[in-house]
C-alpha cells in the first residue's frame, strides 16, 4: 500500500525496461549498424551483429559499437557514424511484455495515463509508434524535448506530464525501473514511485535506497493505487 494523502488521479510510467523489453531495441540497432559494417567493408553483417551482442553482454551497453570497432582494428572515425545508424534506425521487432496491454486498458478509464522516457528524442519517438504506445495512454512525454539536462531524475519532465495531465503530484504514481532516474526523480517532483524489477531488466538487480513498493509486473499495480 502507498500511504498517500490523496487519492491517485495519474498514473505516470518510464517506457524502456518498463513497459517493453529494451533489449528487443538494441538488438534492433545492432542488426542496422552489422548492415553498415558491412558496406563499409568492417566485417560480414552476421559477424558484426554477433559481435555487438557479446560486446553488450560482456561489457554492459556503453560504447558497444566503440570497443567492437576496436576490436577488429577498424578506423575510429566511423564509429560516430555507426553510432547514429543505431539512434536513427527504424526498430522492428519491439513487443509489450505481456502484461502491459491488459493492464493498461483496464487502468485508463479510472486514471489518467501518461509516459515519461528518456533517450534521444527520434529514438524514442520511433519506439512510441512501432509499439502504438499513444493508443494505451493519453500523454508522453519524451524528456529530450527539453535537452539533455533535462533527463530524468530532471524534475521537469515528470511536471510537465503532470500538467499535461492536469493532475497534482499528490495525485500521482510513477512506475519505472530505474532506482535513480525514475524513483528518486519521481519523488523529487512530487509524486509517489513504484520500482519495477523485469527480469533480464538493466537495472532489475539496482539497489533501491529509499522505501517504495516494489513490484515485478503491472498486474501487481492496481491494489497498491488503493487508498
Amino acid at each position: 500500500m502507498i500511504l498517500r494523502r490523496e487519492p491517485v488521479e495519474a498514473i505516470v510510467l518510464d517506457l524502456d525496461d518498463t513497459l517493453y523489453p529494451e533489449r528487443q531495441y538494441q538488438s534492433s540497432g545492432f542488426r542496422a549498424v552489422a548492415v553498415e559494417m558491412e558496406r563499409l567493408s568492417i566485417c560480414d553483417r552476421i559477424i558484426g551483429e554477433q559481435l555487438l551482442l557479446e560486446t553488450q553482454l560482456q561489457f554492459g551497453r556503453d560504447n558497444v559499437i566503440d570497443r567492437v570497432i576496436r576490436r577488429l582494428g577498424a578506423g575510429s572515425t566511423q564509429v560516430p557514424f555507426l553510432v547514429n545508424v543505431y539512434r536513427d534506425h527504424d526498430p522492428s521487432g519491439l513487443e509489450f511484455y505481456p502484461d502491459v496491454c491488459d493492464v493498461l486498458v483496464k487502468l485508463r478509464p479510472k486514471y489518467r495515463l501518461g509516459v515519461v522516457t528518456d533517450g534521444w528524442l527520434s529514438a524514442q519517438q520511433k519506439k512510441a509508434a512501432v509499439l502504438s504506445l499513444h493508443e494505451f495512454v493519453d500523454e508522453i512525454v519524451f524528456s529530450d524535448e527539453f535537452g539533455r539536462g533535462h533527463w530524468k531524475p530532471s524534475a521537469t519532465p515528470f511536471r510537465a506530464c503532470m500538467s499535461a495531465l492536469d493532475a497534482r503530484p499528490e495525485c500521482c504514481v510513477f512506475v519505472g525501473d530505474n532506482p535513480t532516474r525514475d524513483v528518486m526523480g519521481s519523488i523529487a517532483a512530487g509524486m509517489d514511485a513504484v520500482l519495477i524489477r523485469r527480469d533480464g531488466g538493466w537495472f532489475s538487480q539496482a539497489e533501491c535506497v529509499v522505501d517504495v513498493p516494489i513490484i515485478g509486473s503491472l498486474t501487481e499495480l492496481p491494489p497498491i493505487l488503493e487508498v
